[in-house]
């Protein structure tokens, strides 16, 4: 009776860590769309080119279903209009694209990825582990197991690619 009563607890408590974990994810990937819907407000890009042709501010997610779901559904809400979301692959081809999160966290693939956007007006954006430190301009992070997400900055490569980030939201970052 006792080891039935102490499985049932301990299943309990994995259901109550799960559910928990699950929360967290959800807030973390919250946060992440507020902040990506927001920083085209922080950003300058050179010759005005905040829009592609068709007038829209197209943010290429490589991978991540969820996060392109939540970010048209989130500039939608802030009536940012000009902000579409557009999952894509490695593969494809997103020159066209102001901004690109990368949603992998297959190190392996991120010299591909960078050398596509290299050299151009394109802000890049991660929630991997150390991406700032590659190449990636913007990069999302918890430290020492902190529940809260922060971010940080490579300024070297904003800076190359001619794109200019408010000192505002620097303020606010870890800079690299």
């Amino acid at each position: 009776m006792k080891l039935k009563a102490l499985l049932i607890l301990g299943l309990a408590l994995l259901v109550l860590l799960t559910v928990s974990s699950l929360n967290a994810n959800e807030q973390d990937l919250d946060y992440k769309t507020k902040f990506i819907v927001k920083l085209v407000k922080f950003v300058e890009w050179p010759d005005g080119n905040k829009t592609g042709s068709d007038g829209n501010t197209l943010i290429a997610v490589i991978g991540n279903t969820a996060l392109t779901e939540k970010i048209n559904s989130k500039a939608k809400e802030v009536n940012s209009t000009n902000i579409v979301a557009k999952e894509m692959t490695i593969d494809d081809d997103f020159a066209s694209a102001q901004i690109v999160f990368i949603a992998t966290q297959d190190k392996s693939e991120l010299p591909a990825i960078l050398k596509k956007v290299s050299g151009k007006p394109i802000l890049t954006i991660s929630d991997a582990n150390y991406f700032a430190n590659f190449g990636v301009m913007i990069n999302f992070f918890k430290e020492n197991d902190s529940s809260e997400v922060e971010f940080e900055v490579n300024k070297i490569v904003v800076d190359d690619s001619g794109l200019k980030i408010s000192s505002k939201l620097l303020k606010m970052a870890k800079l690299l």
